[in-house]
């Protein structure tokens, strides 16, 4: 059996050591890799293909996680509403897409004590990400502004959560904000820079992304006592969730998966 990592310019990424882990700990006889394509690349027989070499379930990101839906025969409940996709399991040669995204983001706000209602929220970007940010903090009384090169897409949000507290902006010009989420690949602050984004004491930055080697923008979080946060743990959560629905194994996450992964 394989399961593989579908991306483009991926190869930074963390999954396979966090999936090598979990298998060699459970003594899963199966492996892990990173299948890096360019966006063009992703058709009907390529996903055929990866069927007929045995990969037996997918990880998806970047920029794949709603193209990837037409290629799939079943879909769970939250991916038919949030339309993004970030796991794929075969079975019977049918594959069946899920989003535990939402999932690993929960985890990750009871992992960082986290309690996320009643708060203004800046959410940078409108693609996928953005869409499963939002459906794990619904119903909690949070208002949501959107800011996104393509306005379209921060409008589409806007209608597909029409119960939730969102507005679509331009420019956060002296607004202080709670909780500032990046969802884009972009560098966060360059994002808060551009956008002339507030930070005060009581501000939260979350970078979705796990990969952050801005020394000078932690620096600049400490002086303002923001607290800052990246996508370490968001990741290693929405791992156990596909590891849990792949294997039937909800691994627990210790020191030792924590040191491998910073090392």
């Amino acid at each position: 059996m394989a399961y593989t990592l579908l991306g483009s310019n991926i190869s930074y990424s963390l999954s396979p050591k966090i999936y090598g882990y979990f298998m060699n700990l459970y003594q899963i006889e199966s492996s892990y890799s990173i299948t890096d394509i360019n966006l063009p690349s992703l058709n009907e027989n390529f996903i055929n293909n990866m069927v007929k070499n045995n990969i037996k379930g997918f990880n998806v990101t970047k920029p794949f996680k709603e193209v990837i839906l037409k290629y799939l025969d079943e879909l769970s409940d939250e991916v038919k509403f949030i339309n993004a996709v970030n796991m794929v399991s075969i079975k019977n040669s049918k594959l069946i897409g899920y989003n535990t995204d939402y999932l690993g983001l929960l985890d990750s706000f009871l992992h960082y004590n986290l309690e996320i209602v009643n708060k203004k929220i800046l959410i940078l970007g409108a693609g996928g990400a953005s869409k499963s940010l939002i459906y794990s903090l619904k119903n909690k009384n949070n208002s949501f502004s959107i800011i996104n090169r393509n306005i379209n897409n921060a409008i589409n949000i806007k209608l597909l959560f029409n119960k939730e507290n969102i507005q679509v902006i331009n420019t956060c010009s002296d607004i202080n904000y709670d909780i500032i989420f990046n969802a884009t690949t972009l560098d966060v602050n360059s994002l808060i820079s551009m956008y002339n984004i507030a930070l005060n004491s009581k501000s939260i930055v979350y970078d979705l992304n796990y990969y952050y080697n801005n020394d000078d923008f932690k620096k600049y979080c400490n002086k303002l006592n923001v607290v800052f946060i990246d996508g370490l743990f968001m990741l290693i959560y929405q791992a156990v969730h596909n590891f849990n629905i792949w294997f039937g194994i909800k691994p627990k996450i210790n020191d030792t998966l924590i040191n491998v992964l910073k090392s």
